[in-house]
């Protein structure tokens, strides 16, 4: 007699999704404060890489952040538009503010679907597994080639003294 959980799939998958999505928000927070030690306030993917690549123009790092954004957003996109949920192939309704699995009932960004039963499968967490390991070696990677140059005004680890006495 097969017993079957209280929890569903999807339920279990949520936590990883939304986890997984806040590293990917700290990691282009922390390479689009290379050169200018300042982000964009906001949890948007996509608006986040495309400060940190309009901040690095004039710098020698754009070409490496714009090389990892090629790389790298195909892979995001699924999660930032709720792709990799069966079923859900539109880019209507991105998750702006990054928060689709954390409060499922938000109302402006992609449905997780309970209607599709088992759409959580061993297949999906492997395709999970592999994106977020890819994802950390681009990122590893790009974290090696940028030359860390903070500017003048940007002081790394302590406060700016005051200089109005």
């Amino acid at each position: 007699m097969e017993t079957r959980s209280i929890i569903q799939a999807y339920e279990l998958i949520k936590p990883l999704i939304f986890n997984f999505k806040h590293t990917i928000e700290l990691y282009i927070k922390m390479l689009g404060n290379i050169d200018y030690g300042m982000y964009e306030e906001t949890h948007d993917l996509k608006s986040l890489f495309e400060s940190a690549l309009k901040k690095t123009k004039t710098t020698q790092n754009h070409q490496i952040l714009k090389n990892l954004y090629k790389i790298t957003w195909p892979i995001i996109e699924k999660y930032y538009y709720g792709i990799y949920i069966t079923g859900n192939k539109s880019k209507s309704h991105p998750d702006r503010a990054n928060v689709a699995e954390k409060y499922p009932e938000y109302k402006k960004a992609y449905k997780i679907s309970l209607e599709i039963n088992n759409w959580v499968s061993r297949t999906l967490i492997t395709e999970i597994k592999q994106d977020a390991q890819n994802l950390e070696n681009f990122f590893a990677q790009a974290e090696k080639d940028i030359d860390i140059k903070p500017s003048k005004k940007f002081i790394y680890g302590r406060k700016r003294k005051n200089t109005t006495t």
